[in-house]
């Protein structure tokens, strides 16, 4: 789609559309993953805080036993992972 405002990132493991969201004032940076339909909108200190991140910092993030395998509805209260949002 040639209006499609998304950016389309992919490699072997994943591929994922990143996209701006949100009111002025309010923007998000919203991360879509295209295999599973999981989604994040970050804000602009948790996108900062990724800018400071080390590549160490972040490798617990890449093992999918953490999130991707576990059951399709979070059990904890606190998650607030979106599915199925686009």
């Amino acid at each position: 789609m040639p209006d499609d405002p998304r950016l389309i990132v992919r490699n072997e493991f994943a591929i994922v559309a990143v996209e701006a969201c949100g009111a002025p004032g309010r923007s998000r940076l919203r991360i879509h993953d295209l295999r599973t339909d999981a989604a994040v909108e970050l804000d602009a200190l948790e996108l900062e805080s990724l800018a400071w991140a080390t590549h160490r910092g972040l490798a617990g993030l890449l093992d999918p036993s953490l999130t991707r395998w576990q059951s399709e509805t979070p059990t904890d209260p606190t998650d607030d992972r979106t599915t199925g949002t686009s």
